[in-house]
């Protein structure tokens, strides 16, 4: 009964839909790895879609507006405003990444001799002595 369970639960079939245009971009150091990336025009967030793995495909260089759908294991089919395309990967990530302030915050700055010192204490603690000497030096205050 357990086993039947399940089978039914990874039985859901995976569908995405994404706005906007993609752009079909080789990645990563590993031939074999593909990523959709949505080109950021008017988009809120950046998103790219990674396959892993891929042994074909027959994506074009743009797409315009895609419904990603597994249709097998390993197989992906991608619905276009033109056609619809297949690629056979091990896997499929998403990644979205948001966008809301842009701009407008401002990460704070640090001084180069500030940040020197954070990098020898970090660096110190790794270590016994290190450890040692910030333990005396605390006691010390």
């Amino acid at each position: 009964m357990r086993l039947r369970y399940l089978a039914s639960l990874t039985a859901i079939p995976m569908r995405y839909e994404f706005a906007g245009q993609f752009e079909t971009v080789y990645s990563g150091a590993r031939p074999g790895e593909l990523s959709l990336r949505r080109l950021r025009r008017n988009h809120v967030c950046g998103l790219e879609l990674h396959f892993a793995a891929v042994s074909s495909h027959d994506l074009p260089w743009t797409l315009d507006g895609i419904i990603v759908e597994e249709t097998g294991p390993g197989l992906f089919g991608i619905r276009s405003a033109r056609a619809t395309y297949r690629v056979a990967a091990r896997s499929l990530q998403v990644h979205e990444t948001a966008r809301i302030y842009g701009r407008a915050v401002q990460l704070a700055r640090f001084p180069f001799s500030q940040r020197i010192l954070w990098l020898l204490l970090l660096w110190g603690a790794r270590f016994t002595w290190g450890q040692n000497l910030l333990r005396w030096l605390r006691r010390k205050r």
